[in-house]
């Protein structure tokens, strides 16, 4: 696994002195810790603290080997900070407790390297759990996976070395630097790997993980690669819900004259299943209660909906740019201000429950990060003024939002992904494979992948069958690699 040196040779020497430490445990610890810090920092969180729950690192207890322990003296020995224990959202099972690696460490002039730590009952378990998780992404998605192959693409790995010591700072972006430069040191162990289990139904890969500027230096067969993907996806995608959710509640009035309560909770929750795929990790239950939720606030509070807003934000997302009008409109208020050419506005950290700057290159940028913090944020934790100001100019559409996850906050973006994920893994991607079977296709969540060679015929059929699916004409962008 890959370790800055220094941060190796510390786990090494504890677990030397220690009884009942493992050097193969400290170090996966260590590793897991840094890479899933690394994932924060692709999702634009400035957070360094990463959640560790216990349901998952019980698993690794073997022999009177305590992972619990290992993490305790991590701690002691002032390689890892530490937060207090708190308890998962709503769904998640066990105990979880969020740590961090110390400065020092990160900061170091020291290199990333790879080091042959061995924990048989560690190495077991991660070859398990890797074969069985493609196992069934092949079964789900055998017609995109096939292309994930190492012996397909190619880094420019020298170049892009380069690129990352020119524009980050080991010393002022530690964090930054760390995660670019796993990602290149990772990129043959990584490359075929991937895995379409979870809540999100998404298939996850190298790819999906790599930092956006750093896929200028991946080739496949020797080709460079351009994507199309759906312009404004998860406001898009909430625009097809709002859509559907809306026909659902003309339909009752226009035959029925009034909502019944089961009714309608039916009409909605056949409506949210042929949405997505429904299994253990977003079972019956979690659909019931969405659908409870909405009927709820279109029986109670039917009066006070304003109608002509939910059309008014659908022909903004779908016409227009919603990033564009929200980023006027905060600038305008002062949620979002500019500091050179920077646009810089403060987002809701909730490991340190505060509000913290983040600075963007684009007005556009900045108004996208606030709009999705916005979707997805809980009532209570909607701290920042941008976030505060988001509101008024949708309130209907945010009142219904607020009724969707009253019981789990986390539920909206689960059933906003797992809509996307069905309509581009099971249906568009299927379809182009089809009658294209030897077009090279590679999915990141909300675009489609392929070489330039392809790219034009790609993006016509992609275009095509997503909006032959959601029913309206879909808008894409397009990205060179």
């Amino acid at each position: 696994m890959n370790l800055p040196e220094r941060l190796f040779n510390k786990a090494t020497s504890i677990a030397e002195v220690s009884e009942n430490i493992d050097s193969g445990i400290l170090a996966y610890l260590l590793y897991l810790i840094l890479k899933l810090g690394s994932k924060n920092n692709l999702k634009n969180k400035s957070s360094k603290w990463v959640s560790l729950c216990s349901n998952i690192i019980n698993q690794l207890n073997h022999k009177g080997y305590k992972v619990a322990e290992h993490l305790k003296i991590l701690v002691q020995e002032q390689v890892l900070d530490s937060k207090p224990h708190f308890k998962p959202e709503t769904g998640k099972k066990g105990i979880c407790k969020r740590f961090a690696i110390k400065e020092e460490y990160l900061s170091s002039k020291d290199e990333i390297k790879m080091y042959q730590v061995w924990n048989e009952h560690i190495a077991k378990k991660r070859n398990v759990r890797k074969i069985q998780r493609q196992i069934e992404a092949d079964y789900k998605t055998e017609h995109l996976t096939k292309w994930l192959k190492q012996s397909f693409f190619e880094m420019d790995k020298e170049s892009a070395m380069d690129y990352i010591k020119k524009h980050y700072s080991k010393k002022n972006m530690p964090h930054k630097f760390r995660t670019r430069e796993l990602a290149v040191l990772e990129f043959e162990e990584k490359i075929d790997q991937y895995s379409r289990e979870g809540k999100d139904d998404r298939l996850h890969t190298y790819l999906t993980s790599l930092p956006r500027d750093l896929k200028q230096f991946i080739t496949f067969g020797g080709s460079k690669l351009k994507e199309a993907d759906i312009k404004s996806a998860q406001p898009f995608i909430l625009t097809i819900l709002l859509e559907n959710i809306i026909r659902v509640y003309s339909d009752e009035i226009n035959k029925h004259r009034k909502i019944s309560f089961k009714r309608f909770r039916n009409k909605i929750r056949t409506m949210l299943i042929q949405l997505i795929n429904t299994n253990k990790e977003l079972n019956k239950s979690d659909i019931e209660n969405i659908a409870n939720s909405i009927t709820i606030m279109f029986v109670n509070d039917s009066e006070t909906i304003d109608f002509a807003e939910f059309e008014h934000f659908i022909s903004l997302v779908r016409e227009k740019d919603i990033y564009v009008y929200v980023g006027k409109k905060l600038l305008k208020s002062g949620a979002i201000w500019r500091e050179g050419k920077k646009y810089i506005s403060n987002f809701y950290d909730k490991s340190t429950n505060s509000t913290n700057p983040d600075s963007f290159e684009t007005l556009r940028d900045c108004a996208k990060e606030v709009t999705i913090q916005t979707l997805y944020s809980s009532a209570e934790n909607r701290g920042s003024k941008a976030v505060n100001d988001f509101k008024p100019l949708f309130p209907s559409v945010f009142n219904l939002l607020d009724n969707i996850k009253n019981k789990n906050k986390a539920i909206l973006p689960i059933l906003m992904q797992r809509i996307e994920s069905k309509s581009i893994l099971d249906y568009s991607t299927k379809k182009i494979a089809k009658k294209h079977p030897k077009m090279p296709l590679i999915t990141k969540h909300d675009s489609v992948i392929t070489t330039l060679e392809y790219f034009d015929i790609m993006k016509k059929e992609f275009q095509y069958h997503l909006s032959d699916y959601f029913g309206v004409k879909v808008k894409l962008g397009e990205d060179f690699w």
